[in-house]
């Protein structure tokens, strides 16, 4: 009678291992996505944070301040050729954007870190120009695509999207 029990344990171990390793490998994939949207969302707030950061410096300085991008960088620095634009200003290095996140213009155009592409804070914190400007943090996971936006309307308010998860070859919307 004992071997029939012991063998009943070997059986049931088996089965319940086998229920786990199912439940496993039904979760991983959710895992994953998980993972992508986060890493998208860090890469967002990231660059969110630098414009809000950019926006602060100008109204406390009270000096034209830019945010400077490129596909894959962000950097924060008062107006070149603004009065009152001396190097001693605050001013953040250059940054990398995590995750291996990319930067693309609302219309799907490169990003090139030159002063037509920056955004650009009033003293005021508004923005110098009269259209908001919108960024596409662009995070391509293994699988899928997932994009964000940050947009930073004329007032200076700045908005940032949750993440859209696309087809790893489509556009961001």
């Amino acid at each position: 009678m004992r071997n029939r029990e012991a063998g009943n344990f070997g059986v049931e171990l088996a089965i319940v291992l086998t229920i786990i390793a199912i439940a496993a490998v039904a979760i991983i994939p959710s895992v994953v996505d998980v993972l992508e949207v986060n890493r998208d969302k860090g890469a967002a707030e990231q660059v969110a944070s630098l414009v809000r950061l950019a926006r602060q410096y100008a109204i406390s300085t009270g000096i034209q301040y830019d945010v400077r991008l490129t596909g894959t960088t962000v950097q924060v620095a008062c107006t070149t050729g603004v009065a009152g634009c001396p190097g001693t200003l605050p001013s953040e290095p250059l940054t990398t954007v995590i995750h291996d996140a990319t930067l693309v213009s609302a219309d799907g155009t490169a990003l090139d870190g030159s002063s037509a592409n920056a955004i650009q804070f009033l003293r005021t914190g508004g923005l110098v120009g009269a259209t908001q400007r919108d960024v596409v943090v662009r995070y391509d996971g293994p699988q899928n695509r997932f994009c964000s936006h940050v947009t930073v309307s004329v007032p200076g308010r700045i908005a940032q999207t949750a993440p859209d998860k696309i087809a790893p070859s489509s556009a961001c919307p």
